[in-house]
């Protein structure tokens, strides 16, 4: 699946002129810090997997919508959304392998894309109750 690169890396700048307008709930340094976090943190994770495995784990187009998310919803919102993401896309890749016990399934790429959306529309939705869920549960 390809991101379109409209949808990702040309709205970062929108996400940055609409928080230095106030026209977000974040700041504009939350809104460059959130950016900088979403793409660097995903860009970190396929760097490790891509040197451990030898081939690539995950598309530009993931990276720059982690960060395109994270100019419109800051760290804790790009943060939130990521683990929604990963939680999300667990559960289906888990939910795939069980369904499809051939030799392949284990080498079926999935889209990482659409999870990161929900995760992000989670988060707009469902901000609090996200919120309390990591605190309360995830404390150590």
């Amino acid at each position: 699946m390809l991101l379109s690169r409209f949808t990702t890396l040309y709205l970062i700048p929108i996400g940055f002129i609409g928080a230095y307008f106030d026209l977000l709930p974040i700041t504009l340094l939350q809104s460059i810090i959130g950016c900088f976090l979403g793409y660097t943190i995903l860009y970190l994770i396929a760097q490790l997997y891509r040197l451990r495995t030898g081939i690539e784990g995950m598309g530009q187009g993931d990276l720059e919508l982690l960060g395109m998310i994270g100019s419109f919803l800051g760290p804790l919102g790009c943060w939130l959304s990521l683990c929604v993401a990963a939680i999300l896309g667990s559960i289906v890749s888990l939910g795939y392998i069980a369904l499809h016990t051939t030799s392949d399934s284990r080498n079926v790429r999935i889209p990482f894309g659409p999870f990161l959306a929900c995760g992000a529309f989670a988060y707009v939705f469902y901000k609090t109750q996200l919120i309390t869920f990591f605190l309360h549960n995830l404390a150590f």
